[in-house]
């Protein structure tokens, strides 16, 4: 979630950071207290960057100058964007400005400070001058007060006072441009952008709310479902390269309830120009027959809908069958199928005027192949850990989804040794022991592996746990875990030199021995190819889809794609590398971060093994957000056309759909 600037600015100002005086206006109508004096500086509050250049930050010197201002500035359109208010703020007495602004870092799992001496609307413009300081480095402090050329006396209480807003609110980025030096040699924070992490908004009850769709406009003729934003990303350019326009972009998540997936359908019914609408589903923590009663429950509930063109794999997939069968709805054999009725069915290609431009597939672009600086790789000894059939433990075991996918892994044969619930011991669930904690557990079944099925806002404290009692290697399938959790978690298990996969990740299947996680193993066989996927739901996609060919995997593994990893590419081509009886690697990335390009370079010198490579998102508009810094100081793009660029030039033998990846492989 990115905060308005005046709410960005609450937030400095209960931490005490000294802001300009502002007022805020909601409506026109207001009246304007006659304590506003001249200069004043006008700014539109709209939730994008870039309003300097725009024209949405004003300063006004003159009396009959206020007036009009005001009124074109209510009227004026930013990126799309209205202003929702409206901030009049006190004209400062400049003497220098300054870039300043803590991220969190998703490539080297940390946070960083980002600082310049060159602040203001043209920073983006000179991205060499931005310094990156970890925020944890030695002496950063003295680092940052240097770079700046500020008193270490001055910039110590501002930098402490940003790093506890930062931690104790769930940012994501604190971006202060310009951080202001006036001519009487006070700091103050004249502009301040602010990204939540929405994941951790159930700890921030103070947090501004903000309420829209998760289904993204997008402008087109054929209505997108699927499950795990990987899946929406790869079923999107397969229409695309179909030469069909997809109407929108949504993830279901996993889990969806039926009320929420016809919610989902009306708002995907009611857009623009929707003439048909895919659900392409392959389940894995999500329910194959859930969806099915989503879809009947539409068809009687919504009039007018669109015909649906339905492709459903993965978990319960028979009793969704049988379900739509009773009710007359088809299912077709494939994705592919379902694009080609849905391009018949929606007649004309042409798509109505959109704020979003899609980039396409086929974009030829330049980008800067110049290696990255490498990350550190692992040197704990992962291959037993993964390979090796380990005593292995499940956390929330006791749970509806612990419950239904431990018995999955039992029935693959994986070594499941016992579960732990706080408050359940004594239970048996599947003829397993359950425990109050991991200690127990590991002191009575010798465990040194955890799967986690804790729900999101108790699994930073079920992995330390875990950690704590001597476990080498977790398994987190929990979504929605906040992004500093994780980092408290990563830090952690270095120090305890262990290694988490995960979290939002499916876990991983060695075929013919055991799994841990929620892939199916039955859409897996044996074999020499190893899978490594960010997408949950394109790591199923491509073992069944080899499974069928008679391809087989000697390793499936979905790493998650949320911002803080465990293991992240890099790691994870070194153990196939490291590993043998893999002939082949193939990797499966997304838009976002540069952990693919990462491990391009690691794989250029490293990788003797043939690689392939996919990266979704290519038909994903453009204007999505990313953190501003990180647009700031990447050498490097993030979309799907640049890291394939990328890669490709990293002798990755790259493709641009899945279909086109399967069929070479």
């Amino acid at each position: 979630m990115q905060l308005l600037e005046y709410q960005a600015k609450d937030l400095l100002r209960h931490a005490r950071i000294a802001i300009p005086n502002h007022i805020v206006l909601h409506d026109p109508a207001e009246i304007i207290p006659s304590e506003v004096s001249l200069p004043i500086v006008i700014k539109c509050q709209v939730p994008v960057g870039g309003r300097g250049k725009l024209g949405g930050v004003k300063i006004v010197h003159a009396v009959d100058e206020f007036a009009r201002t005001y009124t074109e500035m209510w009227q004026k359109e930013i990126k799309g964007h209205r202003s929702s208010a409206l901030m009049l703020e006190e004209a400062l007495d400049i003497d220098n400005e300054y870039y300043l602004s803590l991220r969190v870092n998703r490539d080297a799992r940390r946070i960083e400070w980002l600082v310049s001496s060159q602040g203001g609307i043209d920073i983006e413009d000179n991205p060499s001058s931005v310094k990156v300081i970890p925020q944890d480095e030695n002496n950063a402090y003295e680092t940052i007060s240097s770079s700046l050329d500020i008193a270490l006396s001055d910039m110590k209480p501002l930098l402490q006072k940003l790093e506890k807003c930062f931690i104790d609110n769930d940012l994501l980025l604190l971006e202060i441009n310009p951080l202001v030096r006036t001519k009487t040699s006070t700091l103050v924070c004249a502009d301040a952008k602010v990204l939540v992490d929405d994941n951790a908004l159930f700890r921030q009850p103070l947090m501004p709310t903000q309420t829209s769709s998760s289904v993204l406009p997008l402008g087109g003729t054929i209505g997108v479902i699927a499950n795990g934003a990987g899946m929406a990303m790869s079923t999107m350019d397969t229409i695309y390269a179909a030469g069909g326009h997809p109407a929108n972009f949504l993830d279901i998540g996993g889990g969806t309830g039926e009320n929420v997936f016809v919610k989902n359908l009306r708002a995907i019914r009611d857009l623009p120009n929707v003439h048909s609408i895919i659900v392409n589903i392959f389940a894995g923590i999500t329910h194959c027959d859930d969806i099915a009663r989503g879809i009947i429950a539409a068809k009687k509930q919504l009039h007018d809908l669109p015909p649906l063109y339905i492709r459903l794999e993965g978990t319960n997939r028979e009793e969704a069958v049988r379900l739509l069968k009773k009710t007359d709805i088809a299912i077709e054999k494939d994705l592919s199928t379902c694009v080609q009725k849905a391009l018949r069915n929606s007649g004309s290609s042409v798509i109505r005027q959109s704020p979003l431009k899609p980039e396409p597939v086929s974009k030829s672009i330049e980008v800067d192949t110049q290696p990255l600086t490498p990350l550190a790789t692992s040197s704990r000894p992962i291959r037993t850990l993964i390979f090796q059939n380990q005593p292995t433990i499940v956390q929330g075991i006791t749970g509806h989804h612990g419950t239904f996918h431990a018995k999955g892994m039992i029935d693959a044969g994986t070594n499941i040794v016992a579960g732990v619930t706080p408050g359940k011991a004594g239970e048996v669930v599947h003829g397993k022991p359950v425990y109050n904690t991991v200690a127990d557990a590991v002191s009575n079944h010798q465990a040194t592996t955890s799967i986690v099925f804790v729900p999101a806002r108790f699994a930073r404290e079920a992995m330390c746990e875990a950690l704590e009692a001597g476990i080498t290697l977790i398994v987190c399938i929990t979504e929605g875990i906040p992004v500093h959790d994780m980092l408290v978690v990563k830090t952690l298990a270095d120090t305890k030199n262990a290694t988490i996969i995960g979290p939002n990740c499916p876990g991983f299947v060695v075929p013919g021995s055991h799994k841990l996680g929620i892939i199916a193993a039955s859409i897996t066989t044996p074999g020499t190819t190893a899978i490594i996927s960010r997408s949950g739901t394109l790591t199923y996609e491509l073992a069944h889809a080899l499974t069928q060919k008679g391809i087989g995997q000697i390793i499936v593994l979905g790493i998650g794609g949320d911002p803080i990893q465990g293991m992240n590419f890099t790691e994870a081509l070194q153990l196939c590398q490291e590993s043998a009886g893999i002939d082949r690697i193939v990797m499966i990335g997304e838009i976002g971060g540069t952990t693919e390009q990462h491990a391009a370079d690691y794989a250029a010198t490293h990788i003797t093994k043939p690689l392939y490579g996919l990266i979704v998102g290519h038909s994903l508009p453009a204007g999505q957000q990313f953190g501003h810094a990180g647009a700031i100081v990447g050498s490097l793009g993030e979309s799907a056309a640049e890291k394939t660029v990328y890669m490709s030039k990293r002798n990755v033998e790259m493709y641009t759909t899945l279909d086109e990846l399967i069929k070479a492989l």
